[in-house]
């Protein structure tokens, strides 16, 4: 690929994005039109990956617009531009596809076909090596579980949370470490709906044990999370003094934070605190 063009659809999708970000969705998907014509044919993998990407996110703009059938078939096209592609970036953009896919059939209540999408992810990269697509498979399964809990099937919910923890659990990349605390996370909700609070508790004593006193932000807004889970949980148990103490924890350890999520998790925890006796 040229180096102008390359420039060009790199300012196109900085263009893309300032559109996502002023709520301008017409004029996004536009631009996404823009660098799918400016690629055109061309038969270079990077090429094809940037134009799949430009597909992908116009297709997942469809879906925010409530455009579902329309943001499938967009799907659908782009697997079938990709079928059959070696290449380490189509491979990629295939997996984050399927799951995109998975998603807008489970906004359409079309649950027991999103899940047979997250079950050919995980089928066709449960065993990849690399880093993207064992995130793809994290969130195959994450969704997969939420599926299943929409319909009732806690039980088979719990196994595809567990599934990601046991799969990951052991990698010391960000992104996998944040999908097992999601996956602690739903589990924990899940034994809560089950009637089961102190098991409920455990969960999040294991996302607060496996994450640590971590450094990066979106680590720290795990463990602010686990913690207000707990408290929130041990609150409906009548625990109410050990409630407080969790508060008084996410006030001592985040209160000098400055990222907007943080801030709103202590705000949150000093109110807690302060009418816990409404448990």
């Amino acid at each position: 690929m040229s180096s102008s063009k390359k420039q060009q659809v790199q300012e196109l999708f900085e263009k893309a994005v300032m559109f996502s970000q002023m709520a301008k969705p017409e004029e996004e998907k536009s631009v996404y039109d823009e660098i799918v014509e400016l690629i055109g044919e061309e038969k270079d993998a990077e090429l094809l990956s940037l134009a799949a990407r430009a597909r992908l996110n116009k297709g997942v703009t469809l879906g925010q617009q409530g455009l579902l059938q329309r943001a499938i078939d967009l799907f659908d096209e782009i697997l079938k531009r990709l079928e059959g592609s070696e290449h380490e970036q189509l491979i990629q953009r295939t997996a984050e596809t399927l799951v995109n896919k998975g998603i807008v059939l489970g906004l359409q209540t079309n649950l027991n076909e999103a899940c047979s999408v997250y079950d050919d992810v995980i089928c066709r990269f449960g065993d990849a090596d690399r880093s993207g697509l064992k995130v793809q498979v994290a969130m195959a399964l994450l969704n997969k579980g939420a599926a299943f809990s929409r319909k009732g099937k806690l039980d088979d919910a719990i196994a595809a949370y567990d599934e990601i923890v046991d799969r990951f659990a052991a990698e010391t990349e960000i992104e996998l470490k944040v999908w097992c605390a999601k996956a602690l996370f739903n589990k924990a909700i899940a034994l809560g709906k089950q009637g089961n609070p102190a098991e409920e508790i455990t969960m999040y004593d294991q996302i607060l044990n496996a994450l640590g006193n971590p450094e990066e932000t979106i680590l720290k807004e795990q463990v602010a999370r686990a913690l207000m889970n707990k408290g929130d949980a041990l609150g409906r148990r009548a625990d109410v003094e050990e409630a407080k103490v969790i508060y008084d924890e996410v006030i001592k350890r985040f209160d000098d934070a400055q990222d907007l999520s943080l801030k709103n998790q202590v705000a949150r925890a000093r109110f807690k605190k302060g009418f816990s006796y409404h448990f």
